[in-house]
């Protein structure tokens, strides 16, 4: 009988592995459940002094051994991740969509798999011919069936892989959540094609390049959608140290992006976008990078539409900015697949 396979994260891993050895491999019930270990395991204990202290004994010889294997993400589902673009994107192929990464948060509760569209990207020229931007999709979903199956659209700058995601749960899924059901997946609402797609995200690229916003400005902007932290009136040193290394991040990343970019909007936009596919290691920057890069993708949908409006000014859209992306509007499923 074929195994069901489970990830195990880190901190399951250390309460069970020195009393359950060995853990890994070694099937377990009716349905074969077999628990696995994520590859940077090791990394994740030995990188903090307290843990490599106090569970020392993951390097002994027996331990090593039985996590050699970690999970892999299968062919399998990297295929499945290719029928959902071609049902989102009719107008592509599949030879097209090249797998580029997979990622999730430090729990391992879901995982994110990001296909880049190889044929199809914005060069920028005028002055810009080293702007290009790549399109991608993002089929999320969970182990634990607390997140949904969904499918985010972004856009990946290629000079410095700043990404973010342009349509949020941009096509709805409507399959039972079998193995069966979710090969006979359809979407909803696939896009128009991926010719249109590119040429809307071109045009509101051209449209933010073209309002001014000083490099102040530009901080004030990146801060308030990111969420920035602040201080307490009580902080410790530890918060006051940390917060001093973030602001002096922030303002290294403006400067270059301003200098590189000119005073304008996109400047700002690229400040976002790298922090969010680059963020600082910090305890108090809690979102993790899908979130925000959403926010990256609705910032620059909302900044576009604002700048529009008449009597608009810089200055009255960073009072009126918040650090919460918009609600999710449409629910894409509810268990996730196997």
């Amino acid at each position: 009988m074929a195994q069901t396979k489970i990830p195990l994260d880190t901190n399951s891993y250390l309460r069970l592995a020195q009393n359950l050895h060995p853990l890994l491999f070694v099937p377990y019930g009716e349905e074969n459940i077999t628990l696995y270990a994520h590859k940077d395991l090791k990394y994740e204990c030995m990188r903090q002094p307290r843990l490599a202290h106090k569970f020392d004994w993951i390097l002994l010889p027996k331990y090593e051994e039985n996590r050699k294997r970690a999970l892999a993400l299968f062919a399998c589902r990297r295929a499945l991740c290719r029928e959902f673009c071609l049902e989102a994107f009719p107008d592509t192929k599949a030879r097209e969509w090249e797998f580029r990464a997979a990622h999730g948060p430090a729990s391992r509760n879901w995982v994110a798999m990001d296909l880049f569209h190889r044929s199809c990207a914005i060069h920028f020229g005028d002055g810009y011919s080293s702007e290009e931007f790549t399109p991608f999709v993002r089929v999320t979903n969970s182990y634990d069936a607390s997140r949904a199956v969904r499918l985010d659209v972004g856009f990946m700058r290629g000079m410095c892989s700043n990404g973010m995601i342009y349509s949020e749960d941009a096509a709805k899924i409507l399959a039972s959540h079998t193995e069966v059901g979710i090969r006979q997946l359809k979407m909803s609402h696939p896009f128009e094609g991926m010719a249109v797609l590119v040429k809307q995200f071109g045009e509101t690229i051209s449209d933010v390049r073209a309002v001014a916003v000083t490099a102040d400005e530009g901080a004030d902007i990146a801060r308030r959608v990111i969420g920035w932290p602040t201080l307490a009136d009580k902080a410790t040193p530890r918060q006051r140290a940390d917060q001093l290394r973030l602001d002096e991040d922030l303002d290294s990343r403006r400067n270059r992006y301003f200098r590189d970019l000119g005073a304008n909007a996109y400047a700002a936009f690229n400040i976002i976008t790298d922090f969010a596919s680059h963020p600082s290691v910090s305890p108090r920057i809690r979102r993790d990078r899908p979130a925000l890069e959403r926010m990256a993708g609705a910032w620059l949908r909302r900044f576009r539409i604002a700048a529009k409006q008449p009597g608009f000014t810089v200055a009255k859209h960073i009072k009126e900015l918040v650090g919460d992306p918009p609600p999710i509007t449409h629910t894409v499923g509810s268990k996730p697949w196997r």
